[in-house]
C-alpha cells in the first residue's frame, strides 16, 4: 500500500533538487567545460575550472544538495578554488612554453 507524502516532505524534495541543479549549474558546469578544455590543452582547462571560484567569489555563495555555504566561508572557498587551479594552469602553461607542447 502507497503512502501519501506530506507537503511538508515534498517542499523538502523540490529544494534539495533545486540547490542539485543551482549547485550544477554554477559550480559544476565550468569543472566540466574545465575536463572538456583538458583535452584541447592542460593550462585551458585547468583555466577554465578556476572560473568556478570566481562565480562563488562573485555570488558569495557555494552551493550543494546538502545545503548552501553563503557569506564569507563561500569567499575564501572560491578564493582557494581559484588560486589551486589558477596556479596550476600557470604551471602547465610554462611547461607548454618551455617544453614546446603546443607543437605537433
Amino acid at each position: 500500500m502507497k503512502t501519501k507524502k506530506s507537503n511538508r516532505q515534498h517542499e523538502m524534495e523540490k529544494e534539495t533538487m533545486k540547490r542539485v541543479w543551482q549547485s550544477f549549474l554554477f559550480n559544476g558546469l565550468p569543472m566540466l567545460f574545465g575536463f572538456a578544455g583538458l583535452a584541447i590543452s592542460p593550462s585551458l582547462g585547468t583555466f577554465i575550472m578556476g572560473l568556478g571560484g570566481v562565480i562563488m567569489i562573485i555570488r558569495k555563495e557555494s552551493t550543494s544538495g546538502r545545503g548552501t555555504i553563503r557569506g564569507p566561508m563561500a569567499i575564501v572557498l572560491g578564493v582557494v578554488i581559484t588560486i589551486i587551479c589558477w596556479g596550476i594552469s600557470a604551471y602547465f602553461l610554462w611547461a607548454e612554453i618551455s617544453i614546446g607542447w603546443w607543437r605537433f
